[in-house]
C-alpha cells in the first residue's frame, strides 16, 4: 500500500474518532455543565464543518484534507480552552500533536508543533490568563514534538523500506508473470509445431506407401508388357531378317537397296 494510502486510511478512522469523541463531549456537557452548552455547541459545530471538509477533499487533494482537520481542531480545542479559562487547559493543545504526527511527516511535525504553541499563547491572551502559564504546555509541546519526530522518522524509514520492498516484490512478480506468459506461448509453439511434425510424418509415410505401390505397378506394368511384345517383335524382327537375307523366298521378289 503507497503512503497516501495509509495516510488516508487513518484520516478516515481519525475523522470518525474524532466526531465520536465531540459528541460525546457535547452530550456530557449538557448533561453535566449546562453554562459550557453554548461553547460546546460551538466546538461539534467547527469540528463538524472540518470532518465534513476534510472528508470532502479526501479523495481530491489529501493534503488539503489534512490541513483542514488540523486546522478544524486546533480551532475547536482553542475555542474549548479560552472557554475554561483556566491555565491548565492549555495542555490540551498537546493532543492534536500525535495526530498531526500520524497524518504527516516529520516536517510537518514540527510545523504543527509551532503553530500550535503560537495558538496556545494567543489563546492564553485570548482567556486573558497569564503568558507565564504558558511555559509548560510550550515546552510539553517542544518535548512531545521532538519525541514524535524521532518516532516517525524512524517509522517513516520502516514504511520507505516496506514500500520499497513492496514495489520490488511486485515488480519481480510482474517479471514473473511476463515470463510464464512467454513459457506458454513457446510451449504452445512446440505443441503446434509437435502437431504439425505429427500431420508431416503421416503424409510422408503415406507418400512413401503411394510410392511403393507406383513402384510395384510400375515393376509389374513394364514386366506384363514386355512379356507381351516379346512375341510379336521377335516374330517381326525374324521376318525382317529373313527379307532381307533370303529375298528370294520373298516370292521371288528383289528387295529394294532402302528396305535392305
Amino acid at each position: 500500500m503507497a503512503p497516501d494510502e495509509l495516510v488516508r486510511d487513518s484520516l478516515g478512522e481519525v475523522l470518525a474518532g474524532t466526531l465520536v469523541v465531540a459528541w460525546l463531549w457535547v452530550t456530557l456537557t449538557m448533561l453535566l455543565a449546562e453554562s459550557h452548552v453554548r461553547q460546546a455547541v460551538i466546538v461539534f459545530g467547527v469540528l463538524l464543518t472540518g470532518i465534513g471538509a476534510s472528508w470532502w477533499l479526501t479523495r481530491r487533494c489529501l493534503q488539503l484534507a489534512v490541513a483542514a482537520y488540523l486546522a478544524a481542531l486546533s480551532c475547536g480545542l482553542a475555542v474549548a480552552v479560552a472557554g475554561t479559562g483556566r491555565s491548565s487547559s492549555l495542555y490540551y493543545f498537546a493532543v492534536a500533536l500525535p495526530v498531526a504526527a500520524t497524518l504527516t511527516t516529520g516536517r510537518g511535525t514540527w510545523t504543527a508543533a509551532v503553530l500550535l504553541a503560537c495558538l496556545t499563547i494567543a489563546t492564553a491572551r485570548w482567556g486573558n490568563m497569564p503568558v507565564s502559564d504558558t511555559t509548560g504546555p510550550l515546552l510539553l509541546l517542544l518535548s512531545l514534538a521532538g519525541t514524535l519526530w524521532v518516532g516517525s522518522r524512524r517509522l517513516h524509514t520502516a514504511l520507505g523500506w516496506a514500500l520499497n520492498m513492496a514495489t520490488q516484490a511486485q515488480r519481480s512478480a510482474s517479471e514473473a508473470q511476463e515470463r510464464r506468459a512467454e513459457v506458454r506461448r513457446v510451449l504452445k509453439s512446440l505443441e503446434e509445431a509437435y502437431a504439425r511434425l505429427e500431420r508431416a510424418n503421416e503424409a510422408l509415410i503415406y507418400a512413401r506407401e503411394v510410392a511403393e505401390r507406383a513402384y510395384r505397378f510400375k515393376a509389374d506394368f513394364v514386366a506384363n508388357v514386355s512379356h507381351e511384345l516379346r512375341t510379336p517383335l521377335n516374330l517381326i524382327v525374324g521376318f525382317s531378317e529373313m527379307i532381307a537375307t533370303a529375298p528370294e523366298s520373298y516370292r521371288g521378289v528383289p528387295l529394294p537397296s532402302e528396305y535392305r
